[in-house]
């Protein structure tokens, strides 16, 4: 059997009724060659063989002997388990969005009630295996990053050659002046073949960028869009100060790229990457694990520049170095008074823009510089707010009092919810139970009403 094509499914239930079910409703999903299946009774046997084992799927009882279903998954995630796991419990109509949400402060991906049902099961071994084919072509996407970082490597390089061989040709004019009309025609050449390797190495910056973000926005689901909007707040403070164009360009990809470092570390909450089965180590900050990831690549020193700094505060009570004032590059100042603005506008929904920015303004002199809230006082009430006044959100991280900007589909084309809906408990709990027969295709628009 090919270990390639083989999924892995675990199933925890003190029931054997249970598991034999679900067994026959996966030969059924998948065909036998490619899906191998092992069953515990128990949460602690479960956990044992998980953490063995490792398996892509698991499905886990919420009742039963030793640890519960909660603590078995909150536990298997402790230990840096990737599977998907699904709890199942049976419950009264009323509880179920109360498990759902509880499935998922522990790590679930899912709830589903007993007794299970065929499609269900069916629908969520197939969302398994779509979702490794997805995280394949994610490593594949990260190879060609890797390919593209070389090859502005060796552009680069060739560069450098280049300007060698001009300054050899300019020698040599000055030595056979009855050539200069042929010399300069060489050089001219030349020179042309030095713009346009130039031309490409900006693209490979810019595709470069463009990648990484869209690595920061398939990791940051429960805040997208995220880096964009802190981008044209960041821009905006940074034209309004009149910098130089260079400048505002390295400011705005700080900005794109400030929580690159949040995604290549460990899941532990805190924003701190830590070794395992080390407690006494110091925690290594994402803004650090960012920066050092930059400096590897061709032309993102200015950019690690201000992402090293963003905490510090410009009363000198920051990281890493506590620097305080002007001495805090301006590009950190800007672009971390921008992000904590962002991230208190999509945690707070309820609240208005002039009421989130408060927030802002009781930290300036402090942890922010004054003329730079002021200036971004000035974006949010200015006509350039509407552009990112959108939320794109999950199932999952849409909250009560968001409103639908546009009509919510299922994967199989039933319209849910029209746009303009605004949204309530009730409504919330109808479709997260329609999710879990449908889902809900794709991302959702919303904005905060």
């Amino acid at each position: 059997m090919n270990a390639d094509l083989t999924r892995k499914l675990l199933v925890i239930d003190d029931d054997a009724t249970v598991s034999a079910l679900v067994e026959i409703y996966l030969k059924e999903a998948v065909a036998q060659a490619q899906i191998q299946i092992q069953k515990a009774y128990s949460g602690e046997e479960g956990m044992q063989k998980a953490l063995a084992w490792k398996p892509d799927l698991i499905f886990c009882d919420l009742r039963m002997p030793g640890p519960d279903g909660f603590e078995v998954i909150r536990r298997i995630r402790q230990y840096g388990l990737h599977a998907v796991m699904i709890l199942m419990s049976g419950c009264a109509e009323h509880e179920i969005l109360d498990l759902t949400q509880g499935a998922q402060k522990v790590g679930a991906e899912a709830f589903l009630p007993k007794p299970l049902k065929a499609h269900e099961v069916h629908f969520f071994v197939n969302y398994v295996l779509r979702m490794i084919t997805a995280n394949r072509q994610l490593q594949l996407k990260n190879h060609t990053l890797e390919q593209n970082v070389l090859d502005a490597g060796a552009y680069q390089k060739k560069v450098v050659a280049l300007g060698q061989q001009l300054q050899s040709e300019k020698k040599r004019l000055e030595a056979e002046l009855n050539e200069v009309t042929k010399q300069n025609l060489q050089l001219q050449d030349k020179n042309e073949q030095a713009l346009a390797l130039n031309d490409d190495l900006v693209r490979t910056f810019r595709a470069t960028v463009n990648m990484l973000t869209n690595i920061i926005e398939l990791h940051q689901a429960s805040h997208r869009g995220h880096p964009e909007r802190v981008e044209k707040m960041s821009g905006f403070v940074a034209e309004k100060l009149q910098l130089p164009a260079a400048q505002v360009e390295h400011i705005r990809t700080a900005a794109r790229l400030h929580e690159l470092g949040i995604v290549t570390q460990p899941p532990n909450g805190n924003g701190h990457a830590k070794e395992k089965g080390d407690a006494d180590k110091p925690r290594i900050h994402h803004t650090h694990l960012a920066e050092m990831l930059l400096r590897q690549f061709p032309g993102f020193d200015p950019t690690a520049d201000i992402v090293r700094h963003l905490y510090e505060n410009v009363d000198g009570t920051g990281i890493p170095e506590g620097l305080s004032g002007e001495m805090i590059p301006i590009g950190s100042r800007i672009v971390s008074a921008a992000s904590f603005y962002d991230h208190a506008r999509v945690n707070r929904p309820g609240e208005t823009p002039k009421s989130v920015m408060k927030l802002l303004e009781n930290e300036k002199g402090t942890r922010y510089d004054e003329d730079i809230v002021s200036l971004l006082g000035e974006f949010v009430h200015s006509s350039h707010f509407k552009d990112i006044d959108t939320i794109e959100c999950t199932v999952f991280t849409l909250q009560e009092g968001m409103q639908l900007l546009s009509d919510m589909y299922s994967r199989s084309g039933t319209n849910v919810l029209r746009k303009g809906t605004v949204l309530n408990k009730s409504t919330l709990s109808n479709v997260l139970r329609f999710n879990n027969l449908d889902p809900i295709s794709g991302t959702i628009k919303v904005k905060k009403v």
